[in-house]
């Protein structure tokens, strides 16, 4: 595979579904993504993977999870940069993350934080993650698996 802008992930033979730019979140800006402290030589491929995310988040979607500059750049280094299997690897997490219910199992194990249905913490106004979650198994499995 290919690296780089040149190898923009097509969806061919995937369900993604792609969202008009205009009810999409933003993606984020090369000085935005510098000014987070991603690397230089990263930037433009962070960039385009969020430019990715923001055009696959459903119209009028609150945020995009695992969309933050530092978030996308761990997958591309997963990844060995390569946008195509960053971006695959970045999808299979999210849909992973809104099929398994991640708000029940963090409530079985702990308090704290509130989390949507696709995973995604809740976010105060500015967007900021508000992270106050303690590890508290609440249920009997729970408290059986942390012993």
């Amino acid at each position: 595979r290919r690296r780089g802008s040149e190898n923009r992930p097509s969806g061919s033979g995937r369900s993604t579904q792609w969202a008009s730019p205009a009810s999409s979140p933003p993606a984020l800006l090369l000085h935005d993504v510098l000014d987070v402290g991603v690397p230089r030589e990263a930037a433009e491929l962070v960039s385009e993977m969020s430019a990715l995310a923001a055009a696959a988040a459903p119209p009028s979607s609150r945020a995009r999870p695992l969309s933050d500059p530092l978030t996308l750049l761990r997958f591309l280094n997963a990844r060995e940069r390569d946008l195509e299997a960053a971006w695959d690897m970045y999808r299979e997490t999210v849909e992973w993350r809104s099929s398994f219910s991640i708000p029940r199992v963090m409530a079985a194990f702990g308090e704290g934080a509130a989390y949507h249905a696709d995973g995604d913490l809740e976010r105060d106004r500015s967007g900021a993650i508000a992270w106050t979650w303690t590890w508290k198994p609440q249920t009997r499995e729970a408290k059986l698996l942390s012993t």
